[in-house]
């Protein structure tokens, strides 16, 4: 079972990469066609099935899961863009979410957490989901992980400053001396 699983996981990981070569700017909305929005939002299903898989008390499988999650999280990114929710629905941007909020990789989290607000547009909808998750993922009493200085800086030089208050991370956002 476990070779069933790297196996994925490299394969998953060379379609990544290639995938990032061709787009390497590749950041934002796109018009997509019908066809690639029911793929989204099928993967986004599949995703949000996993996501929903909670292993409990067996965290070797949990994490394993939740970097499949991830790895399939970032193959949508790359090959469609961020999805908007008017066009894949708020139950596939839902699930989305939650795939951000579950996981526990402060990097990875990072970097959504940036594509998420860069698109900011976006979210006003899922405010109250996406405070929890900041919370959860940054927060003085339950934060798992630390923002770098360079997210800091772009969120702060790319988001607008209403959007950064509305969502409780202004604070978050202090740039270290």
């Amino acid at each position: 079972m476990k070779c069933i699983y790297i196996l994925l996981a490299l394969l998953l990981t060379f379609h990544l990469c290639d995938a990032q070569e061709k787009s390497e700017d590749r950041i934002g909305l796109q018009v997509l066609t019908l066809e690639q929005i029911n793929d989204y939002k099928s993967r986004l299903r599949d995703v949000a099935a996993k996501d929903q898989e909670r292993i409990h008390k067996n965290w070797e499988k949990q994490n394993r899961l939740d970097s499949l999650n991830r790895v399939e999280l970032d193959i949508l990114y790359l090959t469609y863009g961020f999805p908007e929710y008017k066009t894949i629905g708020k139950e596939s941007f839902i699930s989305l979410i939650m795939v951000v909020h579950h996981s526990s990789d402060c990097e990875w989290n990072e970097k959504w957490l940036k594509i998420l607000f860069l698109n900011s547009g976006e979210l006003l909808e899922f405010k109250t989901l996406l405070r929890f998750m900041i919370q959860r993922t940054y927060g003085k009493e339950m934060g798992i992980c630390k923002l770098s200085e360079s997210t800091k800086k772009d969120l702060i030089f790319n988001v607008n400053e209403e959007v950064l208050i509305d969502f409780n991370i202004l604070e978050l956002l202090k740039i270290s001396n």
